[in-house]
């Protein structure tokens, strides 16, 4: 149950939504690795042409170098020079070996590198020569110095061609260089708007996507909050208390309907324990009918609470389990009625019931008193008769006449005693006329009707009643009337057992006349042979097999003390009518009377 309106909570995003963004995210990845591998290759392709220019030109430098100091050598012919110059071209010789090695040769091919070496060689070993033809006989010959100078003219040139090659090498590895940026910078830009126009269509879409779903949930949220408001209406609205209770008894919700019959607010009941408001006597029943709907039970029980301001009330309850997903009961959903009036309506009944008993079994009882008066009356008045004749007779003769007077005196005495008896018990049970009171004839007829209302239904009868518009009224004793119309009411349902239930009607008409009401009750029954109708008022006639054959004679009888009248007549097709004619209260037959004047 919800006690208000609260909003949904915020659910996470979608799977779907979250991929998108890391696909998005993964793709600038991506981009930014292509361009940090761009950048890397052109950046090494310029520190590998660099380092091998830079020696090819540090290979010219030092072999004019070494030229030189061969010339300084020759001309001063020092002995320590000459060592240092051999020092030099071994280590040279070494250092155009490693050279060739280690140089990158990218930036000059492999037959360059040969050819300049080789004349290298040339001119070292041309001097090393040289130097040793000096060194033995100490003199240089003209034609060896030309020759040493050809090669290093030689050499001059190829180094020259060397470096002009070299330089224009270089100029192109910057142009080629400044192409591979152009190039990578084309297609960075050609990328880049690529990879824009891809996370600006995957943002559009993820944007789209999360602007749906926010849509989405506001309406999940307010179709859940106006399904709320809806709960909650209907749950307030319901005449009957709802209440929801946990595991442990305490109360988790509630209407206002229990509110009133707890007599409480709802912060001084809500996470109390609900046990605490029901009597004594019937709690222990009502937590063992609990505990067995928490098992998964459903169950209907009647019980006492008492209020808290001190109110006791009848209720019914049925109790059913709530599971939230799991085998296990939450929460026991109980809907209450308070039966306090039906129960005081139900005990009303009873008690006017026993009275209706009793005064039909008093009536029944003087009924039958009146019918032994009746015949004891013949008898006692013949006996009346016999003793007045006798005390005549022996008036007249002389034999034994007091004693003959005597006794006749006696039997008279005692007849009258009789009779006297006989008026006493039917002045007991005649209706005394002081108990009479204004009764609306209506108001009785439905208050009857309402007492067979179960018998009715039970039996298929369908009730018609054709009321007078006006309310009518007449002097009686209200119990005595209302036995005889559900005496009437009674036999007509019972005469319709034999007769198939779609044609089972009761009918009630009443009409008015200057100083009379009439009630006509109909049956759509078999109806009364006529050899019975002059006997059914008859004491002790019945034609039901169960039946004493006292009810219709009691009704006429209590009719009859009111002034009226009780018959039977025909019906057709079917059925059997009583009729009962009761007069008119007094006034109320005055105002009749008044009424009926002046429409005339």
């Amino acid at each position: 149950m919800i006690n208000e309106e609260s909003k949904a909570p915020r659910s996470a995003y979608p799977r779907s939504l979250i991929l998108s963004f890391a696909a998005l995210l993964l793709l600038a990845s991506t981009y930014c690795v292509y361009l940090f591998v761009r950048v890397d290759a052109v950046t090494r392709t310029n520190n590998r042409r660099a380092p091998s220019v830079g020696r090819l030109f540090d290979l010219r430098s030092r072999t004019n170098d070494a030229v030189q100091e061969c010339f300084a050598f020759v001309i001063s012919g020092d002995e320590a020079e000459k060592r240092d110059f051999e020092t030099w071209a071994a280590n040279y010789e070494q250092f155009s070996r490693s050279f060739l090695q280690q140089a990158a040769l990218d930036a000059v091919s492999r037959e360059q590198f040969d050819r300049v070496l080789e004349q290298q060689h040339q001119i070292a070993g041309s001097g090393r020569q040289m130097i040793t033809t000096y060194a033995q006989t100490g003199v240089v010959d003209r034609a060896d110095f030309d020759a040493f100078e050809h090669d290093v003219d030689q050499f001059s040139r190829a180094m020259a061609v060397l470096q002009r090659q070299l330089e224009s090498e270089w100029a192109t590895s910057q142009q080629n260089t400044a192409l591979v940026w152009h190039q990578t910078r084309t297609e960075s830009l050609v990328l880049g708007a690529v990879f824009a126009v891809l996370s600006a269509t995957l943002l559009f879409l993820l944007l789209r996507r999360f602007h749906a779903y926010d849509q989405l949930r506001e309406k999940a949220m307010t179709s859940i909050m106006e399904s709320n408001r809806r709960f909650r209406l209907i749950f307030e609205s319901e005449p009957q208390c709802v209440k929801l209770v946990d595991r442990e008894g305490r109360l988790v919700d509630i209407n206002s309907a229990g509110l009133q019959l707890l007599e409480a607010e709802r912060e001084d009941v809500l996470g109390k324990c609900i046990f605490d408001v029901i009597v004594e006597e019937d709690r222990e029943r009502f937590i063992k009918a609990s505990q067995a709907v928490l098992r998964g039970e459903s169950n209907r029980l009647e019980f006492e609470i008492v209020g808290l301001k001190g109110q006791h009330r009848t209720m019914t309850t049925r109790q059913v389990p709530i599971r939230y997903g799991s085998d296990e009961t939450a929460h026991v959903l109980s809907i209450t009625e308070d039966i306090t009036e039906k129960r005081r309506i139900e005990q009303q009944l009873k008690d006017h019931r026993d009275k209706l008993a009793h005064a039909s079994r008093v009536n029944l009882l003087g009924e039958l008193v009146s019918s032994i008066a009746h015949e004891l009356n013949q008898p006692l008045s013949a006996a009346t008769n016999y003793a007045f004749v006798l005390e005549k007779l022996a008036s007249e003769s002389p034999v034994q006449t007091a004693a003959i007077r005597e006794h006749a005196g006696r039997v008279r005495d005692q007849a009258h005693r009789a009779a006297e008896i006989v008026r006493g018990i039917r002045r007991l049970l005649k209706p005394n006329p002081a108990d009479n009171q204004p009764t609306d004839i209506h108001q009785l007829i439905e208050s009857s009707l309402g007492i067979m209302g179960p018998d009715l239904r039970a039996r298929g009868v369908d009730l018609i009643t054709q009321l007078h518009a006006e309310s009518l009224t007449v002097d009686g004793h209200q119990v005595q009337l209302q036995q005889v119309l559900m005496n009437l009411f009674q036999n007509a349902i019972q005469a319709m057992d034999q007769v198939e239930r779609s044609r089972r009607t009761l009918t009630i008409h009443t009409v008015s006349t200057t100083e009379h009401i009439e009630i006509r009750v109909k049956d759509t029954g078999n109806g009364i042979e006529s050899e019975d109708k002059r006997d059914v008022f008859r004491t002790f006639f019945t034609t039901k097999p169960e039946g004493m054959g006292m009810g219709l004679a009691v009704a006429r009888s209590i009719i009859e003390a009111h002034q009226g009248s009780l018959v039977v007549e025909e019906s057709t097709p079917r059925g059997t009518v009583f009729l009962v004619v009761l007069p008119l209260s007094g006034e109320f037959a005055d105002e009749c009377c008044e009424s009926k004047s002046m429409h005339c």
